[in-house]
């Protein structure tokens, strides 16, 4: 009787073990699971920080283009302004004057 017991001792001592192996492997993906999922918990949240540094700073770029357009308008404005005074706006050339290179141009091939 007692080698019958040891019979069946043996396959039940291996099936125990195999299962524990199962188990802490199963374990230890499970581990690894969590960690990777955290891991790209905390990528998302620098992504979510990066984005919002840029959304926060949109207000402070809309305001310099505008401060730049205004600048640039005054700009405009001031050197039309010494045009017309400069040269008479209503007079306009169908034609652009000549200049002096094209002058020069001309001459050394005209001959």
């Amino acid at each position: 009787m007692n080698s019958r017991r040891r019979g069946w001792v043996i396959p039940v001592v291996i099936i125990v073990a195999v299962i524990v192996i199962f188990i802490g492997m199963f374990a230890g993906k499970y581990n690894k699971y969590v960690t990777a999922e955290e891991t790209v918990d905390q990528q998302w949240s620098k992504i979510d920080v990066q984005l919002q540094r840029r959304y926060d700073l949109i207000p402070n770029l809309v305001n310099t283009v505008k401060g730049y357009a205004e600048h640039e308008k005054e700009v405009i404005k001031s050197v039309s302004d010494a045009r017309a005074a400069l040269g008479g706006a209503e007079h306009r050339q169908k034609w652009p004057m000549p200049t002096l290179s094209s002058q020069v141009h001309s001459a050394a091939y005209s001959s």
